[in-house]
């Protein structure tokens, strides 16, 4: 669910970075369709924080510190990629996106492991 607002929120930021690069004004209602996918990364977190505890509770730490790890990077990106800040970089925002991306596969590459060992 994590992965699924984030991608949302990414191609928000995209098309406001490319509105802006533009010169043109980014509507009023995109502005406030980003406001709601915010809140639901919101409470998209809780629900990793639950995954979370779980894999705590499974003693799979090396699967908790992957998913950390993604949950860090999306966090990392929604500090630094935000409507009116003046230096936003489309490349950066692109590579950001490609490690998150890595990382939530590199986690179901790494539950998938665990899956078959049972």
């Amino acid at each position: 669910q994590v992965h699924h607002v984030f991608m949302k929120y990414f191609e928000l930021i995209i098309e406001y970075m490319n509105a802006t690069r533009n010169g043109y004004d980014w509507p009023q209602s995109r502005r406030s369709e980003l406001y709601l996918v915010l809140d639901e990364m919101v409470h998209s977190f809780n629900e990793l924080t639950a995954a979370e505890s779980k894999l705590l509770l499974l003693n799979e730490k090396m699967l908790y510190k992957t998913l950390r790890k993604f949950r860090n990077k999306v966090v990392f990106f929604r500090r630094h990629f935000y409507i009116d800040k003046k230096d936003l970089s489309e490349q950066e925002a692109q590579d950001i996106k490609r490690e998150i991306s890595k990382l939530r596969e590199q986690f179901f590459a790494e539950l998938s492991a665990c899956y078959a060992k049972v």
